[in-house]
């Protein structure tokens, strides 16, 4: 995967990454990703996160549920 690992939605360096986005609703929880599946990446660097999420059904209130989406990307 060249530059990146394979993270989770709690794991403390994308967290501590994640904190400082500016869509950050609630700094310093455990987690940064909404409901359903998702694939967190950070660099071996730490310094820079991406997350596609794909969100469970019953969180969507837009036209095209069913997709997987770019939800954050930080590169500090």
């Amino acid at each position: 995967m060249g530059n990146w690992i394979l993270s989770h939605r709690a794991d403390l360096a994308s967290v501590k990454i994640a904190d400082r986005h500016y869509s950050r609703k609630k700094p310093g929880t455990s987690q940064f990703v909404k409901p359903g599946r998702c694939i967190v990446l950070i660099s071996k660097s730490t310094d820079t996160v991406w997350v596609s999420s794909y969100q469970l059904t019953k969180y969507v209130k837009h036209a095209w549920a069913g997709v997987w989406e770019c939800s954050f990307f930080r590169n500090d």
